[in-house]
């Protein structure tokens, strides 16, 4: 713990450099932020009032080069482990010098695959994600993968990938869908123990690989991911949608939109959904304001 506090340099003299370099560089500041921050209305619910759950949150944070204010809006706790968005979770992997590309190879309703290639390693490692995959894990009785398969898939591909090829980057981080997924199984063996078929040109072949966390990047090459399948829920027990979920809506509905007036109309609808204090409501914000800049410069 101490180690990932000492890796930021001392604070700055300028005062308004030291705002933005607001980051604890012991455990007394780490005690003192997080005890401050844990009364402040605008952070997520979970931690309000919890100065050692925004400790562990902010420490985290930390080891994963994020500051602490990032940390708070892209950090959630899943049964004691930490779950980001897909995109957070390819972009650190992208940060690392050990990746040496991660991209998108296809992307469609019925599958997602993603391609990395690790320094060192003699050949990329392929994987797909589907949406059968997705039934048999009970994950389409949900209406937002229904509704917006692409970007669910790619965001379970994408997070598979990542933590089979770059453990020591990414190990042990979930998105929230997985990490809902462990809450319903109480088990993160329900994301991790997964079976695999291994795609030759000549023919395919079914095999059982090791947990992702032991398991080596050629040997997971082109390898698409099943999940095991977990109980079905009715509609009635879905639980509420999940951080990597609503980025999927809101990406989605702001896809459709064509006009300024649209998007102030749907700026409405979403001021309504995200309430101030919602943990989405600045990243919903944010989206918005990208969406007007593109349709102001056409």
């Amino acid at each position: 713990m101490v180690t990932a506090l000492q890796k930021f340099p001392a604070p700055a003299t300028n005062e308004d450099q030291a705002v933005t370099n607001l980051v604890p560089h012991n455990l007394e500041q780490l005690y003192k932020l997080s005890h401050n921050l844990s009364g402040s209305a605008l952070i997520p619910n979970a931690l309000r009032n919890r100065p050692a759950d925004v400790a562990v949150v902010i420490m985290t944070g930390l080891e994963l080069g994020l500051s602490p204010m990032q940390a708070l809006r892209l950090i959630h706790v899943w049964n004691g482990k930490p779950s980001l968005s897909a995109d957070l979770i390819v972009a650190l992997v992208k940060r690392s010098p050990a990746c040496k590309y991660f991209r998108l190879l296809e992307s469609n309703a019925r599958l997602a695959t993603y391609e990395t290639l690790r320094e060192g390693e003699p050949e990329p490692t392929r994987m797909s994600f589907t949406v059968e995959q997705a039934q048999k894990a009970g994950l389409l009785n949900k209406d937002v993968w229904r509704n917006y398969p692409e970007p669910m898939l790619r965001a379970r591909a994408a997070a598979y990938l990542a933590r089979i090829v770059y453990p020591d980057v990414v190990g042990g981080i979930y998105t929230e869908d997985e990490g809902e997924e462990i809450r319903r199984n109480n088990s993160p063996g329900s994301v991790h123990a997964v079976s695999a078929t291994v795609v030759d040109e000549a023919a395919s072949v079914e095999v059982t690989p090791a947990p992702a966390a032991e398991m080596t990047p050629t040997a997971a090459q082109d390898a698409v991911v099943e999940p095991p399948a977990a109980p079905v829920t009715t509609s009635a027990e879905a639980a509420p949608a999940t951080k990597d979920e609503l980025d999927a809506e809101v990406t989605a509905a702001l896809a459709k939109v064509r006009t300024v007036t649209e998007l102030n109309t749907l700026k409405r609808k979403f001021n309504r959904e995200f309430p101030q204090g919602h943990p989405q409501r600045e990243a919903m914000i944010a989206a918005c304001k990208t969406r007007e800049t593109e349709l102001k410069s056409r």
